[in-house]
């Protein structure tokens, strides 16, 4: 995405770099008036229930692949994802992701009311 070779070594001086733009435009960010951070944390029961889900795929050819092409053992994504699932179906936002936890089960996840939305970025 930022230009550097899939294989290239990536100094400490780059990182540096990378880490001092990505600080700035935050800063940037928070200066703007329609910018805010919510501080959320979902329930232990609504994490239970999609960690169930992905679960629930596992041994499924789908579920097989995304597993496959992930390199992972779990079925399921990340906690921060989960809770942006439950935070979507909360307060009626969709997400705009190209996330494969997300657009590769979307119909599935959108079905069983687990999030209000998925919107696919291009």
């Amino acid at each position: 995405m930022i230009g550097i070779p899939e294989r290239a070594r990536i100094t400490n001086r780059l990182r540096l770099r990378l880490a001092r733009k990505t600080e700035e435009k935050i800063r940037r960010l928070q200066k703007k008036s329609w910018f805010s951070v919510v501080e959320y944390h979902a329930k232990g029961i609504d994490i239970e229930r999609v960690k169930n889900f992905y679960e629930s795929l596992r041994g499924t050819p789908k579920m097989e692949e995304h597993m496959r092409r992930k390199r992972t053992r779990e079925p399921y994504p990340s906690d921060v994802d989960i809770e942006l699932l439950i935070y979507s179906r909360e307060t009626g936002s969709p997400i705009l992701t190209k996330d494969r936890d997300f657009t590769y089960f979307k119909d599935e996840l959108e079905q069983r009311d687990l999030c209000y939305g998925i919107l696919i970025d291009p």
